[in-house]
């Protein structure tokens, strides 16, 4: 397993953190409760490591075709 594989574990942890993290913060975030804006963030951020995953991945690179 590539060590960049690791980075999917990332998000899970994230989102299943937000909820610990909000219950000691009461507070909003551009108008929206933390928890919202936590999951929100963590919605773009997985779209980006997976963007990076994809990147770095080796396998995903089409051969060259022969003439």
């Amino acid at each position: 397993m590539k060590l960049s594989h690791l980075l999917a574990a990332l998000p899970l942890a994230a989102i299943y953190s937000g909820g610990l993290i909000a219950e000691h913060v009461h507070a909003l975030v551009l108008g929206i409760p933390f928890l919202l804006a936590w999951n929100a963030l963590w919605a773009i951020l997985t779209s980006v490591i997976m963007a990076v995953m994809f990147h770095h991945d080796g396998s995903s690179i089409e051969p060259e075709e022969q003439a």
